[in-house]
């Protein structure tokens, strides 16, 4: 039950919303948690799992996949706000009003729906000094096994995995890179990403000013340092399981250094593996063009 609890905190920092507000009557006010995706095989199980229900929402546009909403609210919202507390990073401050939102007499809702806006402005904020503080964040290592399926909630939610393919300077082939891309609004997500897992931090700044258009952090972990984790997040991956599969596939064709590379037999060797990397590239492709278990 904690995985699970731990996957769809993850999923909820990534995806998730703690949604108040007061409708045109006067006294009646609403709190649900709200949880939007492509995929709806993840919505479904959270509502086999949670409760709730799963709704469709129209295309705004014909090109754009189709959205799902996960929506649970009432006194099953509260139940599960309290059980999850402890999972979440980015949105615990959030589930921390909501709670007492739920709790408190309608006198004080309108306060706390300030406090709610209010915040979600304030702490989007991203400049220098917040990036600096990122970067140089120690590497801890995870020392708690239930980071693994907060983790893969999280990758399953907001992060991109896949493969750079490049081709290097006075090299005859191609390169190949297994890679895991985060892209996020929020700092507080990146502080807990390079404590536990390290990776590379760039601050992404808009040059149109525009209140809905905010600066955004990218975190991207890959290579050798991506392999040692990809076994330990799959089994909790439920939308990204197939590409998980596919990089920790095309990491095992890394060769070894050393050895005679100039042999018949090499060269057979490794243009059979070439092939088979090409092969996953594609695969790749197209399981991120179409979603995974959608």
């Amino acid at each position: 039950m904690k995985t699970s609890l731990s996957y769809i905190a993850g999923y909820i920092d990534g995806d998730g919303c703690f949604f108040l507000n007061k409708e045109n009557n006067p006294l009646k006010y609403r709190a649900k948690i709200i949880i939007s995706s492509t995929c709806k095989f993840v919505l479904v199980t959270f509502a086999n799992e949670f409760g709730g229900n799963v709704y469709i929402q129209s295309k705004r546009k014909d090109h754009w996949k189709r959205t799902y909403h996960w929506i649970l609210q009432g006194k099953y919202a509260f139940k599960f706000s309290l059980e999850i507390l402890d999972f979440l990073i980015e949105k615990k401050e959030d589930a921390k009003i909501f709670i007492e939102y739920i709790q408190s007499n309608k006198l004080l809702r309108e306060e706390l729906i300030n406090i709610m806006r209010n915040k979600r402005e304030s702490i989007r904020e991203i400049d220098e000094c917040v990036v600096d503080k990122i970067r140089n964040v120690k590497i801890k290592g995870v020392s708690n096994d239930l980071d693994f399926p907060y983790f893969a909630g999280f990758i399953d939610a907001e992060c991109c995995l896949g493969i750079s393919k490049y081709k290097p300077k006075n090299r005859p082939n191609f390169t190949y890179k297994i890679s895991l891309q985060c892209t996020n609004t929020n700092p507080i997500i990146f502080f807990w990403l390079r404590e536990r897992f390290g990776g590379s931090i760039t601050h992404v700044k808009r040059k149109q000013k525009n209140p809905k258009h905010r600066d955004q952090i990218i975190w991207v972990l890959n290579g050798d340092r991506l392999a040692k984790i990809l076994p330990k997040i799959l089994p909790y991956l439920r939308a990204k399981n197939k590409v998980c599969e596919k990089l920790i596939e095309l990491h095992n064709t890394v060769l070894p250094n050393g050895g005679d590379r100039q042999s018949e037999e090499f060269r057979n060797s490794y243009s059979a593996i070439l092939c088979l990397r090409e092969q996953i590239v594609n695969e790749v492709h197209k399981l991120n063009s179409k979603g995974s278990n959608v």
